[in-house]
């Protein structure tokens, strides 16, 4: 994968670390299927039992609805290309997300969402409008509190058994949303802790194949968190480790578009 599709595809990737951000687990990858005309209800209770204990272990239902936004700072490496980078991810209720992210020797790449429109902007590419599948991509991560609202988010949740991912015994979860979108999660038979997911992330060069792995969960205002998370998509490996979390501490305005997005917001709005 040559520096300018990873770079771009970075801006999705990790756009799906927003979850975690915002409230500890939640990271989704999607693979995009014909909507249902209408979402039939179907919900495994083998896999509501696991995911309530999850829900409970790292907090609980009542904090994690309790907060309203998330700062967290992060570190990244990839290691085959030999990259390093800052970053700050910001969420807050109902679904506000903003990611700054600095690279040496390639600047600042800065991706939002603020609940109407996505956007990224970095030096190989500019500013941009995501499309309709990148938005709806990160829009319901965006919600710190979105893991706690499967039961709605998520028509079809199906326990599919035991399994191994990444050589730990886990469970494994399949997830369909109202628009039929697809993901899998993998909670611990051991600890209960949601450790990895699989799926499909689009973004604007294309579908990516991502598999993530969680691991050292750690306290934060109450609420566990966690700390490591491994993007593997094709030969590359990302590999983000957070440094602190603030709650309820961001203020609205961090989520407005710059001046070069609200420029093309209006000439979209003209068009």
């Amino acid at each position: 994968m040559d520096r300018k599709k990873l770079l771009a595809g970075l801006a999705l990737g990790l756009a799906s670390i927003t979850a975690l951000a915002g409230a500890a687990t939640n990271l989704t990858a999607v693979v995009e299927t014909e909507p249902e005309t209408k979402a039939e209800v179907k919900q495994d209770a083998k896999a509501i039992e696991i995911m309530d204990a999850f829900v409970a272990k790292i907090g609980g239902k009542e904090l994690i609805e309790s907060i309203e936004s998330t700062k967290v700072t992060a570190s990244m490496t990839i290691p085959m290309a030999g990259m390093n980078a800052k970053m700050t991810i910001m969420n807050k209720t109902p679904g506000k997300m903003m990611m700054v992210m600095e690279m040496p020797g390639f600047g600042k790449q800065e991706t939002g969402y603020d609940g109407t429109h996505g956007w990224s902007s970095d030096p190989l590419q500019g500013p941009r409008l995501m499309s309709k599948e990148e938005v709806d991509a990160i829009e319901e991560q965006a919600d710190p509190a979105a893991q706690v609202k499967f039961r709605e988010l998520y028509p079809t949740i199906a326990y599919k058994g035991e399994t191994t991912f990444e050589g730990k015994k886990a469970h494994h979860i399949h997830l369909i949303d109202k628009d039929g979108d697809e993901s899998n999660h993998y909670y611990s038979v051991d600890s209960g802790m949601l450790i990895g997911t699989k799926g499909i992330q689009p973004s604007q060069m294309g579908d990516l194949e991502i598999t993530t792995v969680l691991s050292d969960y750690k306290e934060f205002g109450g609420m566990q968190m966690a700390t490591k998370m491994v993007q593997k998509f094709g030969p590359q490996e990302v590999i983000i480790t957070i440094d602190s979390v603030e709650v309820n501490s961001v203020d609205d305005s961090v989520f407005a578009p710059p001046a070069a997005i609200k420029a093309l917001i209006d000439a979209k709005k003209s068009d």
